[in-house]
């Protein structure tokens, strides 16, 4: 696998790593998110903002100015 680079997905399929999500464990989706991010619809940074405004709303992070720009990295399109 392409974006495995610690080979976690490559050992759960060989059967090394029991209960791997996604693997041999399945994805439980959330019944009741504390946020949906669509990525298709918004751009990365609009996601970015979305996020921090949820962690300050829940008091997880409590400094820092949202109008302060950020630095993000975003994948070249076409990788999975």
């Amino acid at each position: 696998m392409s974006r495995d680079p610690k080979g976690h997905y490559t050992k759960a399929q060989k059967g090394d790593i029991p209960q791997f999500t996604g693997i041999s464990s399945p994805y439980e989706t959330p019944t009741h998110p504390d946020i949906t991010l669509d990525t298709e619809l918004y751009p990365p940074l609009e996601l970015v903002e979305q996020t921090l405004v949820l962690l300050k709303t829940k008091a997880i992070v409590t400094n820092g100015d949202l109008s302060t720009p950020v630095s993000l990295q975003v994948d070249p399109p076409g990788l999975p």
